[in-house]
């Protein structure tokens, strides 16, 4: 990384990316399907369920943003590509909020058996995929992949523990929220969050179309430019070659030195023949 101690993911950056996991968790829709599974719990079953699955969450979601360079990096996957992903996921999710005003297809509550282990449920269906589904990691490895410093995985990672406390809240309180809330106002709350799920899920996507645009117009022009080079490569080697190559003149082997003897003498020999003086009357008598 360029710097280790300076931030440079804006603070809008990071609200946007909290609001982003806070729409895919969205705590209210997840009220009901957490308030079958642990209505008839005990109180201090519910607060520690609760603990353990906010602990899971924030688990999860940190050693995402600490691998997930890593991992893109190791797949081959570049950051426009993945933030067009989750702007798909968040569209997927935020669909179904607008419509019926329900989680999606994937979280949905299973039959619990007739003896419940309460700490059981932590996981497995409260974590995954009540709490946390492949929205929720794509949105999370975007974050993590645009980040340049220690600073920014910092501001990621920390944004994350802070979403774990609504996370923390909503499985505690489920039951009693629950009850106390009324149908109508728990769907109209769930529309207005599938509304803004679904946009931010269009911002996503149009970024990652973008980003993909860009690196294949980058992609091409690399292309155009390496095969110049090239070709001005081979260009200024031939004209190496051809500057190494010995002269007649400036070579000092016998072969080569004969040659130019032989050049000279019969360039010469017709001049030496001209400057001669005709030969006189006398002397052709005599």
């Amino acid at each position: 990384m360029e710097n280790l101690g300076a931030l440079t993911v804006s603070v809008s950056e990071l609200t946007l990316f909290a609001i982003s996991l806070l729409a895919m968790f969205s705590p209210l829709a997840t009220l009901g399907p957490a308030a079958s599974l642990l209505g008839e719990a005990p109180l201090a079953a519910q607060r520690k369920v609760a603990l353990l699955v906010a602990r899971n969450y924030v688990a999860v979601t940190v050693l995402t943003v600490l691998l997930g360079s890593l991992l893109l990096t190791a797949v081959g996957i570049s950051t426009a590509a993945l933030t067009l992903t989750g702007g798909a996921a968040l569209l997927h999710q935020g669909w179904p909020l607008m419509t019926r005003a329900g989680k999606a297809a994937d979280r949905d509550v299973p039959d619990l058996p007739t003896a419940v282990k309460w700490e059981e449920l932590a996981a497995v269906p409260l974590t995954f995929p009540i709490t946390i589904g492949g929205g929720t990691i794509a949105v999370v490895i975007g974050a993590a992949s645009r980040c340049t410093t220690l600073i920014d995985l910092a501001s990621v990672a920390a944004v994350c523990a802070v979403v774990g406390i609504p996370v923390f809240l909503t499985i505690m309180f489920a039951g009693r929220m629950v009850r106390r809330l009324s149908a109508g106002a728990i769907d109209a709350v769930n529309r207005v969050s599938g509304i803004i799920l679904f946009g931010l899920g269009a911002q996503l996507a149009v970024t990652g179309l973008y980003g993909l645009y860009r690196a294949a117009d980058t992609a091409l022009h690399l292309s155009y430019v390496g095969r110049g080079s090239i070709a001005q490569a081979r260009a200024a080697q031939e004209a190496r070659s051809a500057a190494k190559r010995p002269s007649a003149e400036g070579c000092s082997c016998h072969n080569c030195k004969n040659s130019t003897t032989r050049t000279t003498i019969i360039i010469a020999a017709p001049r030496t023949m001209s400057r001669r003086e005709p030969p006189t009357v006398g002397n052709s008598r005599q």
